[in-house]
């Protein structure tokens, strides 16, 4: 028996691509203003930062396009955002969330302030401060703090700008695509606790 529904949206991060969210619009206008109520509620309690993330609008692997359409696919995006959540996009999802050197530049020129990206994707990381040796990665960074990537020319200087990275969690993102985590929201619970860290440490770059 169902004893009470809430808004799972105004607690999770989240992003819906221009084709689903249209056809949500026309067939399933509650739900979208359900949403895009959530989102709002988020930037009331996180200082005007809200839950919804961007997404490049057609699902383009990005960097298989041109420099002309990763900009096209972002401003897309960030436009479409605005239309809905009546406020700027400040992460964005990259379609399998593929991205190079290219794409970090233009994220970075359009003003985006973070993605979200696999952990596998990490080739290595060091302190923010630059004091500290390189750390080569296989797939098991530590998903618990944010990164920061700069844009590097293809000479290897660094351009201006940088971009802040969150590495999604891929155990947890397994269990609930593919396991029966889902079966029990304590259980839920209980497991997503685990992926926290009560304490604070210096942001590391990739």
């Amino acid at each position: 028996m169902i004893i009470g529904i809430h808004n799972n949206y105004e607690n999770l991060s989240f992003n819906f691509g221009p084709t689903l969210f249209l056809w949500l619009q026309r067939e399933h206008p509650k739900i979208v203003r359900r949403i895009i109520e959530a989102d709002y509620i988020s930037t009331q309690r996180l200082s005007g930062h809200g839950n919804a993330l961007a997404q490049v609008y057609n699902h383009i692997i990005m960097p298989l396009a041109s420099r002309r359409d990763q900009l096209t696919e972002i401003r897309w995006a960030k436009d479409y955002f605005r239309s809905c959540y009546n406020r700027e996009a400040e992460g964005i999802w990259l379609a399998e969330t593929a991205i190079n050197m290219e794409t970090i530049s233009c994220l970075i020129e359009e003003q985006i302030r973070f993605v979200v990206l696999s952990p596998a994707q990490a080739q290595a990381v060091r302190p923010l401060d630059g004091l500290g040796d390189w750390v080569i990665h296989d797939g098991t960074i530590d998903t618990r703090k944010p990164y920061r990537m700069y844009s590097y020319a293809s000479d290897g200087i660094r351009r201006g700008g940088f971009i802040d990275v969150f590495f999604f969690n891929e155990s947890l993102s397994r269990e609930i695509s593919f396991g029966d985590i889902l079966r029990d929201a304590h259980r839920l619970g209980e497991r997503i606790n685990t992926c926290y860290s009560t304490t604070q440490s210096v942001m590391p770059q990739w």
